[in-house]
């Protein structure tokens, strides 16, 4: 079954099983252990995980991953929508760039570009 988006609720594409994109809004849905490989921060996804365990408000959005509703929280300026059930997150548009370069801001960077580095496994 195709897992749908949780802003804009279009189809999702589902290049692998631990990244999926919307070609609708242009938000993005990757696990934790895909963000930590791609921002080559091996504890990233405990601190996310850790921060959404403690300050995470419930969200409205739904998870494409288990369907769970997904928690809101902050991480380094971003908001990010987390399922704790799955261990993944939802970037919205621009998201992705933001968190991609917020070790190392790289201006020539832009959404496509990051979101094909962290979608390519």
């Amino acid at each position: 079954m195709r897992s749908r988006c949780p802003r804009c609720d279009a189809f999702m594409a589902e290049p692998t099983p631990v990244a999926r994109s919307c070609q609708r809004c242009g938000g993005y849905w990757i696990t934790m252990d895909v963000v930590a490989k791609r921002t080559n921060e091996p504890d990233v996804a405990g601190q996310l995980a850790a921060i959404a365990a403690a300050e995470a408000v419930p969200g409205q959005r739904r998870c494409p991953g288990c369907g769970a509703a997904m928690g809101v929280t902050r991480f380094r300026e971003i908001e990010v929508d987390v399922c704790s059930p799955c261990g993944a997150v939802f970037l919205d548009p621009g998201e992705v760039r933001l968190l991609a370069t917020s070790q190392a801001p790289a201006p020539q960077f832009n959404d496509q570009i990051v979101a094909t580095y962290f979608l390519a496994l």
